[in-house]
Parts: structure tokens; sequence; C-alpha cells
């Protein structure tokens, strides 16, 4: 499946790579304020599954 992001086809793959910093950027700011027992490669890997 092929999306369009400003007017460019992008494969799911390639918009997970272009928007990867983002999901690591919030998934550490969220980190801080969840139970111990949540690492933060659980929650990028939620964001990039979402």
């Amino acid at each position: 499946m092929r999306h369009v992001i400003a007017a460019r086809e992008l494969s799911r793959e390639e918009i997970v790579h272009k928007y990867l910093h983002l999901v690591k950027y919030v998934a550490g700011r969220i980190f801080v304020n969840v139970p111990s027992n949540v690492e933060v490669n659980d929650l990028i890997n939620d964001g990039i599954w979402a």
C-alpha cells in the first residue's frame, strides 16, 4: 500500500523511516511518566505500529 504525503507517494516503510526520530522523541518524553515496568522500546514499537 502506498500513501501520499506532501504530494509524494511513499510506502509504509518509507514513512516509518521518515518519522522515526519523532516517534523516538515522543516515546522518550512519555517514558519519564510511566511505571517502571514499561520499557522505552515498547513505547517506540507502539508508536510505529499505531
